[in-house]
């Protein structure tokens, strides 16, 4: 008989327990899949707080309910600030990221400064917000008809995961587009309202005179972005110039040209000087404006396909590719396999372009594409990461970029053209050819492990 008991009290209690997960399932799920409910969060690229906040949050309620704002965007950083007011305005001279606007049914219900990752907070947020309001003007002794404004028009402000104030706004449906603009340019909304609109919308402040606290905040400087993009555009373009693939090939087109121009007579080194110097700023002209053209119109294509946002989204998959273009770099060298396209083309087209700049702008318009398998990878890298800034930053990067990639070309057309030591550098670039792929598979692996990490 007891053991009949024990079982049958067993037994309720897995019975209770399943009833408890299956609720706590149902209601999770309810949230995370309640399509009215956006984290529209002002973050960047150099902000740990920002990264930890992102993840928690696609974790807990999914990536289609986290419209990301990077502030090295202007108007995003501007729009920022604006929002800042109302902490200033709160007593609080502080403004960062991450900065979370909550949005349920397209009206801002909450301003969270801050890193918070605790799934009660938010939630509470999202289903309480009325009685957050009520209850923080019982503790101010106020009623919702001293303020003079409907409750959906006055929004709870937090530092960190602690209740600063209230601010009241105006109009809460220009107050929300405003805040958030790219989460209502996806749904067709073209009329947004100038940056200067947010502080223009705070009509009222109310300080709870929360307790001080230290939330996890970076402040928002779109320098530290732009230098981080720098510091990798150096990287990365100089593991692509290094490059033995370009080097090799031009190399042979200056030699060619060199030996062409010694036939014609007398004036031997001055016509191989200039014959030097004509092919080679044609093919490096070329190159520089073929690497362009090819960067522009992958950029475009990352915009126009919103991959700009799935790379910013998912940064790992930049580190996978990096190190993988690294190793792949290291290893065909090791086992000594080209990987240059139609190698037979090129080196049959070399000869004729060394008696013609044409045909050697030609040939470095031609490489600029055959030689995507062998130097694609850091330009590819790079492309995606600055996919997401602003159009005109981007393109000035693409711009250095491939001047920093024709740095070496330049400097062996120096060195050719003043020395005519042909036999020395073609011997220099063969023989350093495996340790030149050896250091541009090494940095784009420290690459991928550097965008891993930060």
């Amino acid at each position: 008989m007891y053991r009949y008991r024990k079982i049958q009290c067993v037994s309720i209690l897995i019975a209770l327990l399943t009833i408890f997960i299956v609720l706590a399932t149902v209601f999770s799920t309810a949230l995370a899949e309640d399509r009215n409910i956006i984290f529209y969060m002002y973050f960047s690229y150099g902000c740990p707080h920002c990264k930890a906040l992102k993840s928690f949050l696609y974790k807990e309620y999914g990536s289609e309910h986290v419209v990301l704002a990077d502030i090295a965007d202007n108007e995003n950083f501007e729009r920022l600030y604006q929002v800042c007011a109302v902490y200033y305005r709160l007593g609080k001279n502080l403004c960062g990221t991450p900065l979370t606007i909550v949005l349920k049914d397209g009206k801002v219900i909450a301003i969270v400064l801050g890193e918070v990752r605790n799934t009660k907070f938010w939630n509470n947020i999202i289903c309480n917000k009325s009685s957050i309001i009520l209850n923080t003007l019982e503790k101010m002794n106020m009623s919702i008809e001293n303020v003079s404004y409907s409750e959906e028009c006055i929004i709870p402000v937090f530092l960190g995961d602690e209740l600063l104030g209230l601010v009241a706004v105006k109009n809460i449906s220009i107050f929300s587009v405003a805040v958030a603009p790219q989460y209502f340019k996806r749904l067709g909304i073209t009329a947004i309202p100038a940056p200067n609109e947010i502080s223009k919308q705070i009509s009222m402040t109310l300080n709870t005179e929360a307790k001080e606290v230290t939330p996890g905040i970076t402040s928002p400087q779109p320098s530290p972005d732009v230098l981080y993009m720098f510091f990798l555009m150096i990287i990365l373009a100089l593991a692509d110039s290094v490059n033995p693939c370009t080097l090799y090939i031009y190399t042979l087109l200056l030699i060619a040209s060199a030996l062409t121009a010694s036939s014609f007579g007398s004036e031997t080194k001055k016509l191989t000087r200039k014959a030097i110097l004509r092919n080679g700023m044609a093919f490096i002209s070329a190159v520089y404006v073929g690497y362009t053209a090819m960067g522009l119109g992958i950029l475009l294509a990352f915009r126009t396909t919103s991959l700009n946002r799935f790379f910013s989204e998912n940064e790992w998959i930049l580190s996978v590719i990096a190190i993988a273009f690294g190793l792949w770099t290291i290893i065909s060298t090791l086992m000594g396999k080209s990987r240059v396209i139609a190698k037979g083309f090129v080196y049959d087209f070399i000869s004729r372009a060394a008696n013609s700049s044409i045909l050697s702008f030609v040939l470095g318009l031609i490489l600029s594409f055959t030689l995507l398998p062998c130097s694609a990878g850091p330009y590819a890298v790079f492309l995606a990461k600055i996919s997401g800034l602003t159009l005109i930053l981007s393109l000035t990067f693409i711009v250095l970029y491939n001047m920093v990639f024709v740095i070496p070309l330049i400097l062996i057309l120096i060195v050719l053209t003043i020395t005519l030591q042909i036999r020395r550098v073609q011997e220099f670039v063969v023989r350093h050819s495996k340790e030149l792929s050896f250091i541009a598979g090494a940095l784009l692996i420290f690459i991928g492990i550097y965008i891993a990490i930060t």
